[in-house]
């Protein structure tokens, strides 16, 4: 009695064995013949198996760890070392590691990136990527991208040009420029950080920035006092100008009095750095009726003329000498 599992393309071992089940039917009967029939399915499941993957795996890839027949790889594995503990034929997967230097497959048994990796005896920098990340878990045929990252600090130098400042003083005469004090260039160092990918520059910023020289400002000078004029020929000319000695005689004599108590027409006078100018006036006053700049004696005579015809005003601001002009 035959039970029809003879397979003519099966190897010479399952022949043999199909004779065996036969000859043992025939001697003890159905129970060994299940017996037989489990262990025979069994074997030829498990060679239909091994044939699949030495067509899948086999010939393509290699273990992670093992040598691999393309030589066209060119990660750096240490593949002296690797474990092959709790290999499966059922477990490994297909994976691919590319990096600056190249792209390398295996087939590998780790369940996330890094475990892959790891198993693959890469090792990575505190800075570098993957991608995907070093948490998620990996899948058949999935490629990993490794980036080497770089860090490196570079400090950079920049001046800071001095600033030229103008300052105007009445201790000049106009059309005077001084410098009262020489400028100079400050310096700032400024700490660049540049990360590399895969040696190309990605990303720059300033981490740190330092003043370790201030700059210093020139300071220049330029005189806005009028050259000053004392010749009463000369201003009694100008107060003509603005009064008419026939029009308005008594106006015109009370000027030209005055100027000549109070400075012996001297357009420079400086009395105690309090009262200044042709009429001796003080900086507020003078400048509460418009003057701009007090040593100009021809703005002074305009101002006083002004302030002649406010009732007051003479005695006011020149008592001594309106008295003694009143009183000759």
């Amino acid at each position: 009695m035959s039970c029809g599992y003879h397979i003519s393309t099966n190897p010479t071992g399952i022949t043999f064995l199909s004779k065996q089940m036969d000859r043992s039917i025939r001697v003890n009967g159905s129970a060994r013949l299940k017996t037989y029939l489990f262990t025979f399915t069994l074997l030829v499941l498990t060679v239909a198996v091994l044939i699949v993957t030495g067509l899948e795996f086999g010939a393509s890839y290699a273990y992670a760890g093992e040598t691999r027949n393309d030589k066209s790889s060119a990660l750096s594995i240490d593949t002296s070392t690797l474990p092959k503990k709790n290999r499966s034929i059922f477990a490994p997967k297909v994976v691919a590691v590319t990096s600056k230097a190249g792209t390398f497959k295996a087939l590998v048994y780790g369940r996330t990136v890094g475990e892959v990796l790891s198993e693959m005896k890469i090792s990575l920098d505190e800075d570098d990527l993957t991608i995907p990340d070093i948490e998620e878990v990996i899948t058949e045929k999935r490629v990993i991208q490794v980036i080497k990252v770089d860090v490196e600090y570079k400090n950079r130098e920049e001046i800071i040009p001095f600033t030229l400042v103008e300052k105007k003083t009445e201790e000049l005469n106009t059309g005077t420029v001084k410098i009262d004090q020489e400028g100079s260039n400050g310096l700032l160092v400024k700490t660049i950080k540049v990360i590399y990918r895969d040696g190309v520059a990605f990303k720059s910023s300033v981490v740190k920035s330092e003043v370790t020289k201030k700059a210093i400002d020139k300071i220049v000078l330029i005189g806005t006092k009028p050259v000053t004029i004392q010749s009463c020929g000369y201003w009694d000319a100008v107060i003509d100008r603005y009064v008419d000695p026939t029009l308005f005689k008594q106006k015109n004599d009370w000027m030209k009095f005055i100027m000549r108590c109070e400075t012996w027409c001297d357009s420079g006078q400086n009395t105690r750095n309090v009262y200044l100018g042709l009429y001796q006036f003080n900086k507020k006053t003078y400048t509460a009726y418009g003057g701009t700049n007090i040593w100009d004696g021809t703005e002074q005579i305009e101002i006083v003329s002004k302030m002649y015809d406010t009732p007051g005003n003479r005695a006011w601001h020149w008592p001594a000498c309106n008295a003694k002009y009143l009183s000759r």
